[in-house]
C-alpha cells in the first residue's frame, strides 16, 4: 500500500475501528501521514531561566526564544519542541542545561545548515548546536597493536 493510497484508504479504516471499538464518532482517529527522516540536535549552554519567582522556561518558550532570534531554526518544521535533558525540577538558581529538538528532514540538509553556523541564540545567549548523535560515533583511541 502507498501512502496516498493509505490516505485514501483512512477514512474507511477509522469508520471500522471507531464501530468495531465502539468509540465515539466525535472523535475521529488521527490521520496516517507518509514517515519522514527526523533530524535531532542538541543545543548546549542555555540558561534555564530558574530564579526564586519563576520555573525553567517551557518547551514553548524556548521554540519562541529560537525561532525570534535565528531565521534558520524558524524555518524547520519542528517535529518535537525543545525539551531540556534533566527533569525540569531538577534545575535550581541560575542552572546553565541543554535542550533537544527535533524536526523533518528529508534529506539532511537542515541538520547540516544547522551544524555549520555552530551556534543559535537564545534568550540573549549564544549557546552550540551538536548533532544528537554525534556522540556515539566517537571511539576512544587506543593502539591496536602492542609493541614490545
Amino acid at each position: 500500500m502507498t501512502p496516498h493510497t493509505l490516505q485514501l484508504a483512512a477514512p474507511y479504516i477509522s469508520t471500522s475501528l471507531s464501530c468495531s471499538l465502539n468509540l465515539p464518532t466525535e472523535s475521529p482517529l488521527p490521520q496516517p501521514r507518509p514517515n519522514t527522516k527526523w533530524s535531532k540536535i542538541t543545543i548546549n549552554g542555555i540558561s534555564t531561566g530558574t530564579s526564586l519567582t519563576r520555573s525553567p522556561l517551557t518547551p514553548d518558550e524556548c521554540h519562541m526564544a529560537l525561532a525570534a532570534s535565528n531565521p534558520s531554526y524558524a524555518t524547520l518544521s519542528i517535529m518535537q519542541k525543545p525539551s531540556w535533558v534533566c527533569l525540569p525540577t531538577s534545575y535550581q538558581l541560575g542552572s546553565v542545561s541543554s535542550l533537544l529538538v527535533a524536526f523533518e528532514n528529508p534529506d539532511g540538509s537542515k541538520l547540516k545548515v544547522l551544524l555549520a553556523k555552530c551556534y543559535l541564540y537564545v534568550c540573549g545567549n549564544r549557546a552550540s548546536v551538536l548533532c544528537s548523535w554525534a556522540h556515539f560515533y566517537f571511539l576512544p583511541t587506543f593502539p591496536l597493536f602492542w609493541i614490545t
